[in-house]
């Protein structure tokens, strides 16, 4: 009599947990799918910025900065020899 009462809940929590499995497989199916699409269109949007960085990188000179007077650091400071 037990044994019968544990098979039947077993097959009673089989068929449950086989019926959400089933339910929500093509849900799950669509979200994945949507997951994928995002995952295109991110990765468009990465290549449209990286290829605008590149752009300004190639477009920007640089030129060397000259100070017009001297700045903070460029002032000389003696330390004794011991330190």
């Amino acid at each position: 009599m037990e044994k019968m009462k544990k098979t039947i809940k077993s097959l009673l929590l089989f068929i449950i947990g086989s019926s959400l499995l089933f339910e929500m497989t093509p849900s799950y199916a669509q979200e994945l799918e949507s997951e994928a699409k995002s995952q295109e269109e991110i990765d468009r949007e990465l290549e449209k910025e990286l290829a605008k960085i590149q752009e300004a990188y190639e477009e920007e000179s640089l030129e060397e900065f000259v100070p017009s007077e001297p700045l903070s650091a460029d002032v000389a400071v003696s330390f004794p020899s011991d330190i």
